[in-house]
């Protein structure tokens, strides 16, 4: 499903006349700890639980990135998750930047669904 959310967002690159963005397992990694400990913290946002923001959890895992986003998408279980999360996402002004960003060359994207049913996505792109 990580995949399948890197897909619909090259979908809209391509009909807004951009390049595509590459898949980088090191980025969904990040994003993918992230999302695993919002699910396992019973939180959501954008500080992980050592107040660290997207830039310094890519510089740990030793990425090297110009610029970088994030976005956040959560709802109560899976179904039509990656259609409600881009979604949400193109209707936001900052996400849809993250999204259509010129300066962003890669992505990675991270699911986990916590001990509720909740599924948490976070998506992470760098140039």
């Amino acid at each position: 499903m990580e995949r399948e959310v890197a897909a619909a967002i090259n979908r809209e690159r391509k009909r807004e006349g951009l390049a595509a963005l590459a898949w980088s397992e090191r980025v969904a990694g990040v994003a993918r700890g992230h999302s695993e400990e919002m699910a396992r913290g019973r939180y959501f946002g954008h500080e992980d639980l050592q107040s660290r923001r997207v830039s310094e959890r890519l510089s740990g895992a030793g990425v090297r990135f110009r610029a970088c986003g994030e976005n956040l998408y959560w709802q109560p279980g899976g179904a039509g998750f990656v259609e409600k999360a881009l979604a949400g996402w193109m209707q936001s002004g900052g996400h849809r930047a993250n999204l259509l960003g010129r300066a962003y060359r890669e992505l990675g994207a991270g699911i986990a669904v916590d001990e509720r049913g909740r599924w948490v996505a976070t998506l992470v792109v760098v140039g």
